[in-house]
């Protein structure tokens, strides 16, 4: 939507801001929920111990304040899933609307080929006659200012000499007239198909860069999703069946203690896709890390 409203930088910077703002106030109940939660072990009838793990204290694992916290969070979740979902949706259509149109003007170009053919040889023809038009003038146009200096020397005394002069000059500059639009037209044509393929080849970038920018984001919403959904559904599953993790095997519990924290994944997977979709990433990483081993090549002792 080039034409209506777009974010500048100062609506960025407030965007910004305010996500940093909203992820405090969701997250700042983790401070008294989150301590050292104690578990019971039985080893063998006469081995047993405690263990203790960093996840919802003691004080708070009998209250309704986890789950809540975690309903919350899934339903913050939830709101901007539908939201992506709904506006990659409106994004895809209008993707499929463009390529549609895409494809009808390659095939309505494709069937005027022929007629294209047919002016671009006329054309040629015209360039022809005008480059033979201009040097038999050119060679006119000498003969003329001989023969002008031979009628100029006939009619000096003549009372005459200054309409055939006049007659004369006006003449010639008749023929200059008509001859420059005729060089500049055809120059102009000439820088006009050379700029085509520089144009065509910047729509082309920039056909391919708003492409991959919507792939991009596409793949990093997906992964996203991908992994906070393994984590709050183990964590409500959790917060409902209090006995949902006692009743587990080792397998299974290294398996929960694992998908518990995927969020992680989505953190460390971000950089490779950046990295494989976006040119300007790579660029901006290749320079970074050129300017540090220049620095550091610069201070080595020698």
């Amino acid at each position: 939507r080039s034409l209506e409203w777009q974010i500048t930088d100062k609506h960025s910077k407030i965007l910004c801001v305010s996500s940093v703002v909203a992820g405090l106030v969701l997250s700042w109940p983790a401070l008294p929920l989150y301590g050292i939660k104690s578990t019971e072990l039985v080893l063998s009838p006469i081995v047993n111990g405690t263990s203790t793990e960093c996840s919802i204290d003691d004080s708070s694992k009998n209250t309704s304040l986890p789950l809540v916290y975690e309903a919350l969070h899934t339903l913050v979740f939830l709101v901007g899933v539908f939201s992506l979902v709904i506006l990659y949706i409106l994004i895809g259509r209008r993707v499929r609307f463009f390529a549609h149109r895409h494809e009808a003007r390659r095939a309505s170009s494709s069937n005027g080929l022929d007629a294209t053919d047919q002016r671009n040889k006329s054309r040629k023809t015209r360039r022809e006659r005008l480059q033979k038009l201009q040097s038999e003038c050119s060679s006119s146009e000498g003969e003329s200012n001989a023969s002008t200096e031979t009628k100029s020397s006939v009619i000096k005394n003549s009372p005459l000499k200054s309409k055939i002069s006049f007659t004369l000059s006006s003449g010639m500059g008749n023929n200059a007239v008509d001859m420059k639009p005729s060089a500049s037209t055809l120059s102009r044509n000439d820088s006009v198909n050379l700029n085509a393929p520089i144009v065509a080849k910047q729509a082309k970038c920039r056909k391919s860069l708003a492409r991959n920018t919507t792939y991009l984001m596409f793949i990093i919403s997906v992964v996203f999703i991908l992994n906070f959904v393994p984590v709050l559904t183990l964590v409500l599953i959790r917060e409902l069946k209090k006995d949902f993790v006692e009743n587990m095997s080792d397998p299974e519990r290294t398996a929960y203690r694992f998908f518990l924290r995927s969020y992680y994944i989505s953190a460390a997977v971000n950089p490779i896709i950046y990295s494989i979709f976006d040119r300007r990433f790579r660029k901006a990483v290749s320079c970074t890390m050129r300017e540090m081993f220049d620095k550091f090549t610069c201070c080595k002792p020698s």
